[in-house]
């Protein structure tokens, strides 16, 4: 049997404490806005991609937008990054996809901490990719814009999950906790 207070007593502290972790969590983490262009591209969309990301095109980018030594402001205490790291750090902020449907769309998407910066990068790339290709084969169909809204973290999702991970984590310690409560009463001399 178990006990309903010591369960209530264990669960609700329990719950509280992961809802609200989950929460700061989540208000503590950056923020990352993001900016997708679309490119529309003949041929083997895997193959296009691993053409967006190459370093040829990511140079371009890096030299164009100057981030080795913006970045290196803003990351490597002024010292402008090396052209190796500035492309390592365009290929982690950079997501490549296929869009979905077949249609040879590729969605070029990238993450900073600077809503005007994602934007300005994704068009940067699609206009590199473009430049690498013969006239024509590539068309940009839609140019990244600066979003009002992060996409990263999603706030209302964490905090849903945090209430979910309480729900199970308080109904799991609470009901251990009432469960030996109630066969510590049930022996003989309590």
């Amino acid at each position: 049997m178990i006990s309903k207070r010591v369960f209530i007593v264990v669960f609700v502290p329990v719950f509280l404490f992961v809802v609200f972790t989950a929460t700061v969590i989540t208000f503590i983490l950056p923020e990352y806005y993001t900016g997708i262009a679309r490119v529309h591209a003949g041929g083997d969309l895997a193959a296009e991609g691993d053409v967006v990301r190459s370093d040829a095109v990511l140079k371009q980018v890096a030299d164009k937008l100057n981030l080795s030594a913006e970045w290196g402001k803003k990351y490597n205490h002024g010292v402008p990054l090396k052209m190796e790291d500035t492309i390592q750090w365009l290929k982690i902020r950079l997501a490549i996809r296929p869009e979905k449907g077949g249609a040879s769309l590729i969605d070029i998407t990238c993450y900073s901490e600077d809503r005007d910066e994602a934007p300005r990068i994704a068009n940067a790339v699609a206009d590199a990719y473009q430049a690498q290709k013969p006239s024509g084969q590539v068309e940009i169909v839609d140019r990244a814009k600066p979003n009002n809204q992060p996409a990263k973290p999603n706030k209302p999702l964490n905090i849903a999950v945090g209430m979910g991970l309480g729900v199970v984590a308080g109904g799991a310690l609470g009901g251990l906790a009432g469960w030996l409560a109630g066969r510590r009463s049930r022996r003989p001399g309590n």
